[in-house]
């Protein structure tokens, strides 16, 4: 289990603060019940206030209080204790049962969120329209969004036949995806995500071209297998979908031979890297200088949380540059930059190379490096 920031919360909440936690097992992010209490009530000793609104949505039954769990934190003094965790929908519930003036933006937030879903099944336009809009600001270009909006509409057929073919059950679609993936790639779809550093993110998203030209070709044959051979029940479905996934291994064994170098690749699209504390702290006790991936996608909470990781170089970084504090931090523990100014341009982070800000880093005596972003 590695700890480190859920940046969504402690922007949501704009405190630094917040204790967050990644279950590998369940997939999911959990997050410190008495951090989100102290912040949202404004309470003096948020363990108490914790304490007396459990007891009271207890008796009224309310499952945020089932549903919580205890792991262990890092706390203040450096040490780990059992702490109270929801995952983020108990979170919201918390929220949504203490009267404050902090809880009210968020609830109002919360209220248009669902005003939004309930128009969505009136207009389902909007929900495309807002999936395009979260791709357009994470970066996608254009023709990426078009062609994974159509991916989305394919794989929903596909999955539509196997509903056909008496797979009910969301786990029997887990395990004949696993099938095409395991058959062209050697790995499962959460190996694979696991291999490319991803945790909550989605594995097609982040997929080069010929990867995810590889498993289009492997789910489109797998479809049209299907409708002609008509399987039932999920044996027979496997043995289609194996099928389906052996004709992308054949075309990625012929690409591979040819161009004499693997077309699976660890990279993902949007450099996520997530920080492993526990791998930090033996490079740290062993003085082994480490590189950490943080300031472009994310901003200043992944680069202060690569500063308290021990990072001796930043992978991007550049976004330090809309923080002075950080900037002096970045300066005092003498950390280098690794700038790469065309990745930061494909990615939207900036416009243009007349906006990049490596000149103003370099003014600030930074130690600067260009790099392609191409390792």
């Amino acid at each position: 289990m590695n700890q480190d920031k859920l940046y969504l919360v402690n922007q949501l909440f704009q405190n630094e603060t917040i204790r967050t936690v990644w279950d590998k097992e369940s997939k999911k992010y959990y997050i410190s019940v008495v951090d989100i209490v102290g912040i949202v009530a404004e309470s003096d000793n948020p363990r108490n206030y914790w304490k007396v609104l459990k007891h009271r949505l207890k008796k009224e039954g309310n499952e945020s209080v089932t549903n919580c769990n205890q792991l262990k934190l890092k706390s203040s003094d450096g040490k780990y204790y059992n702490t109270d965790v929801v995952d983020i929908e108990g979170m919201f519930r918390i929220i949504e049962s203490i009267p404050s003036k902090n809880a009210e933006p968020i609830k109002q937030w919360l209220a248009k969120l669902g005003s939004e879903r309930v128009g969505e099944t009136f207009d389902p336009s909007l929900a495309a329209e807002r999936a395009i809009d979260l791709y357009r600001a994470k970066g996608y270009d254009e023709k990426w969004i078009a062609r994974r909006i159509k991916g989305i509409q394919d794989h929903k057929e596909l999955t539509d036949i196997w509903q056909q073919g008496g797979i009910v059950e969301g786990q029997e679609y887990a395990i004949l995806t696993n099938e095409i993936y395991k058959k062209w790639s050697g790995m499962t779809a959460k190996e694979y995500k696991e291999y490319k550093g991803l945790r909550k993110e989605s594995l097609r998203d982040n997929m080069d071209s010929m990867e995810v030209i590889l498993t289009d070709l492997s789910e489109e044959t797998t479809k049209r297998l299907a409708q002609k051979h008509r399987p039932k029940g999920l044996e027979q479905n496997k043995e289609i979908a194996r099928m389906g996934g052996h004709a992308a291994k054949v075309a990625r064994d012929d690409i591979e031979k040819n161009l004499g170098e693997s077309v699976v690749t660890r990279q993902n699209k949007l450099h996520y890297e997530y920080i492993d504390e526990k791998a930090s702290k033996i490079a740290n006790d062993k003085n082994i200088p480490f590189t950490i991936h943080a300031g472009e996608a994310d901003g200043k909470n992944s680069l202060l949380s690569a500063i308290e990781f021990g990072a001796k170089r930043i992978g991007h970084g550049v976004r330090c540059i809309e923080d002075e504090k950080l900037l002096d931090l970045i300066y005092k523990n003498n950390i280098a930059l690794e700038i790469c100014p065309t990745s930061n341009i494909q990615t939207n982070t900036f416009k243009n190379y007349q906006d990049h800000p490596i000149k103003k880093l370099y003014d600030k005596n930074l130690l600067v490096t260009i790099n392609t972003d191409n390792r």
